[in-house]
């Protein structure tokens, strides 16, 4: 999906964040497009002093890629600034919400970005959605394509593995990373399949969100030792979870532990800019 927005829309230069994934940074890349990093603090927030001085310092800045971590959304307050500040200077808005789209789909972006994958077993790619209409083709709806049936097989795997009918975590894991192969060979975009659309249509969002603030609030109320710190501890209002960060004062011998443990504590994320927070 990002990569169909930057073949519609050429940017020259991205303001990203720090804390980002790989193919985030790569995608921009991959368009020729250079890239500038902020910082964000170790409650995972934005500072807009910051990014005002970032701008004002690279005036050929004409994105800023915003993310809000875990389900939480940056602080309101902040987003009207960076809103302000972009605005100010003509810049475009691309909205990262993989994490937060159940908490909210869009804020402050004149686009969005989102994976439903990442929240449910639905076999179809990214998706890509904005304010304003603007033109584009897309590919006719298929009942489903290769990708996805490499990717609904996966999952089917996975699920009898986590259920102990299978010891397959190689067999499923191989055909994930088959399935993001042949994802990258579509370069434009396309409408969901048929098949997507179903079980996108069969979700039960309210159930799935009451399910993942119950299952937060369990693990805070659960994790009472001394040296590890839970980042959230308040689950109400719409704020929907994403994952459950927590802070470790020595993360190799927990990931140790974990493994021991038969959990695969795989390390996905690197800071991409020279500071991590502080």
């Amino acid at each position: 999906a990002l990569a169909w927005l930057l073949s519609t829309h050429p940017f020259h230069r991205v303001l990203l964040p720090s804390f980002l994934c790989d193919s985030v940074a790569n995608t921009f890349i991959d368009a020729n497009i250079q890239l500038c990093f902020y910082q964000i603090s170790r409650q995972f927030e934005i500072d807009p002093d910051e990014i005002k001085a970032i701008l004002e310092s690279n005036p050929g800045i004409d994105c800023f890629y915003l993310m809000h971590y875990f389900g939480r959304l940056q602080a309101q307050d902040v987003l009207k600034q960076l809103q302000r500040i972009c605005r100010e200077r003509d810049i475009r808005i691309v909205e990262d919400a993989v994490h937060s789209f159940f908490t909210k789909a869009l804020t402050i972006g004149d686009y969005g970005l989102t994976s439903l994958r990442k929240w449910a077993p639905i076999p179809g790619g990214g998706l890509l959605y904005a304010k304003k209409a603007f033109p584009c083709e897309i590919s006719e709806q298929e009942e489903s394509s290769y990708f996805e049936e490499l990717s609904l097989s996966a999952y089917l795997l996975k699920d009898l593995h986590l259920h102990d009918f299978t010891k397959l975590r190689t067999t499923y894991m191989n055909l994930f990373a088959a399935s993001e192969y042949e994802l990258d060979y579509y370069d434009r975009g396309y409408a969901v399949s048929a098949l997507s659309q179903r079980l996108i249509q069969s979700l039960d969002n309210r159930k799935m969100a009451a399910a993942r603030k119950a299952n937060a609030r369990e693990l805070a109320y659960l994790i009472h030792k001394k040296d590890i710190r839970v980042l959230f501890q308040n689950y109400e209002g719409d704020f929907v979870p994403f994952f459950f960060p927590i802070f470790v004062p020595n993360r190799e011998p927990f990931m140790q532990g974990l493994r021991k443990a038969g959990v695969a504590p795989d390390v996905h994320w690197r800071f991409l800019s020279t500071r991590a927070p502080e």
